[in-house]
């Protein structure tokens, strides 16, 4: 009679350590830019991000556009996520693409490693993006390629200028990058005042 008294108890007991466990599962899986909107959430919910049950690809694209006609940069790296997963290198390069352009850097990041079926393309797009619009992003990978010879020629000291150029608009990358060339030396004269400023700076912004 006892035991069976104390059995609600343990349902209880055991539906609230799942309900916990639960929770916790889907915690650890959310990152800052699954919240930047209503519709980025429910798109990564359909693209299994939290519960690898509930998948759904062509919703979880369905929402994720949605978001980016609403101007809602970090949807473009979620697509990108998608069509990459998926195996898909030319919608998932233009959608880390667009994101970058608009001032994502984690599809900054993305582009950077990602393997261009064309450099030299690639170069005159970021370029064009640049100097038309000039979106730091862009400004930073037209100078950082200018200085690697990534997809055009060399020019060191046009490239230093870019990079200058994006450092002033507050790009951390560059900022980061340019700091390195300074330690180094070598393209320019080593600066380790000029080095530690723009570090200081990346840090303050």
């Amino acid at each position: 009679m006892l035991s069976f008294s104390r059995w609600p108890y343990k349902r209880s007991l055991l539906a609230l350590i799942t309900v916990i466990l639960v929770v916790g599962f889907f915690w650890s899986r959310l990152e800052a830019h699954h919240i930047a909107s209503k519709d980025v959430f429910v798109g990564n919910l359909y693209n299994g991000k939290f519960l690898p049950f509930i998948y759904n690809k062509n919703k979880a694209i369905t929402y994720l556009e949605m978001a980016t006609d609403k101007k809602v940069i970090e949807a473009y790296c979620d697509l990108g996520d998608i069509y990459s997963k998926e195996k898909n290198q030319k919608l998932a390069y233009k959608n880390y693409l667009l994101g970058s352009m608009a001032g994502s850097q984690r599809c900054e990041f993305h582009i950077l490693k990602y393997s261009y079926p064309d450099e030299k393309i690639a170069y005159e797009f970021f370029k064009y993006t640049a100097d038309k619009y000039n979106y730091p992003s862009a400004v930073f990978m037209v100078g950082k390629r200018l200085v690697e010879g990534d997809g055009t020629k060399k020019n060191a000291v046009l490239g230093l200028s870019y990079l200058e150029k994006a450092a002033k608009q507050n790009h951390r990358g560059a900022r980061i990058y340019l700091a390195g060339v300074y330690i180094k030396g070598g393209l320019v004269p080593q600066d380790i005042r000029k080095a530690n400023i723009l570090m200081n700076q990346t840090i303050k912004y």
